[in-house]
């Protein structure tokens, strides 16, 4: 179905005023992510501030690649207003803004993240105090999720940008399934969540434009914010372009994990609660049962990333042995350069790439990283 119509030759390209809309409000969501984010722990008058700035600087910086690439798009209030407002400002200076504000708050909220979950105590003290917080502590890990949605936006193309408001609206469903309650058996697991992940991170790709041919390949957002070559650079970018929806599923799928965890965590804790109040215990006895809770809490953390990982690493090992056969089988067709070949090269970047760096490398260190 390559070249046929689709929703954005359809409707979008002939609607661009709907299609900037669309897109204010993917950077308004974004934006009140952000600054929701980070509430409680910058105070007001500089988070507001700087969130808006680089909320802003990533939109203007998509109105200004898109004036160049595709002008028919641009529709007369974007021009007269936010282009006008930073005229004269170069695409390569726009892109490094929005990187440069990227990084530093990346840094911050690396640094909220270490310093709420690490400080030398133990993980029930610091869930009990996570308690009494009107801001809990598991959300400064979504930070990170929030920013790498602002790099998302800036490496994808402007018509695929109202996607990320349906990304979100199915995390929100997802989630809604994590808390849904026991009783009713529509509890969503860590396997079940790991097979909706793998489903969301193949059909946002595809839903994005990307295929099995080479041609495919979209580069032009591979040199943003790049005066000169670089190798390593143009690689991440032009990965990130490409690979922008299922990296952003991965984001999301560790921030359910952690959900799924402390859900878990919350019916143990009432199920043992409710035993022990059954008869009396002495303090010893008690204390067991406190270090017993302890030690299972820290086996499970991680027992639920290793279902998720055993899931995908599963999916991953079929397709690419069938891949493999079949390019081996078929290696004298006529089509083998130009069909086989196309599709063995995207299984490599599908398996090593997407699930050996992002799925188990990124999204481990992202689960370490809420679970310290």
């Amino acid at each position: 179905f390559a070249g046929t119509p689709d929703i954005v030759k359809l409707f979008l390209e002939p609607h661009p005023h709907f299609l900037w809309l669309l897109v204010g409000l993917t950077y308004v969501w974004t934006h009140r992510q952000l600054v929701y984010s980070f509430h409680g722990r910058i105070p007001v008058p500089i988070n507001y501030p700087a969130m808006t700035g680089l909320v802003l600087a990533a939109f203007t910086f998509k109105a200004a690649f898109t004036l160049e690439d595709a002008p028919e798009l641009v529709v007369g209030f974007v021009k007269s207003t936010l282009l006008d407002f930073t005229r004269g400002a170069s695409l390569i200076a726009r892109a490094r803004a929005v990187f440069v504000g990227l990084g530093l708050a990346t840094a911050a909220g690396m640094g909220f993240i270490l310093w709420e979950m690490g400080g030398g105590r133990s993980r029930s003290k610091r869930l009990l105090a996570s308690k009494k917080k009107k801001v809990p502590q598991a959300e400064a890990i979504t930070t990170l999720q929030h920013l790498y949605t602002i790099l998302a936006l800036t490496q994808s193309r402007t018509t695929n940008t109202p996607l990320f408001l349906i990304f979100n609206l199915l995390y929100w469903f997802l989630s809604n399934e994590i808390d849904a309650p026991p009783e009713g058996g529509t509890s969503l697991s860590t396997a079940e969540l790991g097979i909706s992940s793998l489903l969301l991170q193949y059909a946002s790709f595809f839903a994005m434009g990307g295929s099995n041919a080479i041609s495919s390949v979209d580069l032009s957002n591979a040199y943003n914010g790049v005066s000169d070559f670089n190798v390593v650079l143009v690689g991440v970018l032009t990965y990130v372009g490409n690979w922008a929806g299922p990296v952003w599923w991965v984001f999301g799928t560790v921030m359910l994990l952690g959900k799924i965890w402390r859900r878990d965590q919350k019916r143990l804790g009432s199920t043992s609660s409710s035993s022990s109040s059954n008869g009396k215990r002495g303090d010893e006895e008690k204390e067991v049962v406190k270090v017993s809770m302890v030690e299972e809490e820290q086996g499970q953390i991680g027992q639920v990333f290793k279902t998720y990982v055993a899931v995908t690493t599963l999916f991953t090992a079929f397709s690419v042995a069938a891949v493999m056969a079949a390019c081996t089988i078929l290696r004298t067709h006529l089509f083998v350069w130009t069909v086989f070949s196309p599709k063995y090269l995207y299984c490599v970047a599908w398996s090593l790439g997407q699930h050996l760096v992002v799925n188990v490398g990124l999204g481990g260190l992202l689960f370490w990283l809420g679970s310290l």
